[in-house]
């Protein structure tokens, strides 16, 4: 018969005043997750679940709204997330944006005054991602979204 292993445990209120042994894992039981202690860091270092991991990759609501300056603009991502543009064109455009670390990028062009386009384009932290336009119309929105996580 296996022999059972029980690890030191408590809540979440409970670690934030405790201070584990070097290499020390324990239970945190009201966010049902592991915690990795170092010998200084209060409440240790809480381990990801797997939900938690899937959702990474995904946008959050937290952004931070940009100016886009003079078309190349080259821009260094501050985190794991998505640069997003939005504009309402002014007739014939085009915009390229591509994260030249990973070599995913959108380019669009159109004729037509007026109509809105957006994209995005994901970016971990320390991307670089160019810019390269001529929209004279209007810009809704440039922005970095975070992706979940993040901030």
């Amino acid at each position: 018969m296996a022999k059972q292993v029980r690890i030191r445990r408590g809540t979440a209120d409970e670690h934030t005043a405790f201070v584990g042994a070097e290499g020390e894992v324990t239970m945190d039981t009201t966010n049902k997750t592991l915690r990795v202690h170092d010998g200084a860091q209060v409440g240790g270092i809480p381990l990801a679940r797997r939900n938690e991991i899937s959702q990474a990759s995904m946008p959050s609501g937290n952004f931070v709204n940009m100016t886009l300056g003079p078309s190349i603009a080259n821009l260094i991502a501050p985190a794991n997330g998505y640069y997003m543009l939005a504009v309402f064109s002014g007739g014939s455009e085009y915009c390229n944006m591509t994260n030249e670390s990973n070599g995913l990028g959108m380019f669009t062009s159109t004729n037509l005054s007026g109509q809105l386009t957006a994209f995005w384009v994901p970016a971990c932290k320390g991307d670089r991602v160019t810019v390269n336009y001529n929209y004279s119309g209007t810009i809704v929105y440039f922005r970095f979204i975070y992706a979940k996580g993040e901030i």
